[in-house]
């Protein structure tokens, strides 16, 4: 009988489906969190991707891989995330649920 061996990749933030929006800006501190300014000024807050965490080192905030390892973005850094916002019961219509890619596009 063969044997399989199966990987769990670490999903999204959306649990039934990845909205396929995108969101582009700077990664700033707001209350706390890591959260995305967008060039008109706007902060939205971030629901990161599973497993992500949202460490302080120094000065700034970093985002930090499943292990807390290794550093996926800092704080000032341009950034492109995909997901969307969701209008579904508990959840909080003004912030962003990343699920998909992100990309960091300069600092």
């Amino acid at each position: 009988m063969p044997l399989f061996l199966v990987a769990a990749v670490a999903g999204s933030g959306c649990a039934v489906a990845c909205p396929a929006a995108l969101i582009e800006g700077v990664l700033v501190e707001a209350d706390g969190e890591l959260a995305i300014q967008v060039s008109d000024g706007d902060v939205r807050k971030v629901n990161w991707f599973d497993g992500i965490s949202v460490a302080r080192e120094g000065d700034g905030l970093v985002l930090k891989d499943w292990f807390g390892l290794r550093a996926l973005a800092t704080e000032g850094d341009r950034v492109g995330v995909g997901g969307g916002e969701e209008g579904r019961p508990g959840r909080d219509p003004t912030r962003w649920y990343a699920c998909g890619s992100m990309a960091v596009t300069g600092p």
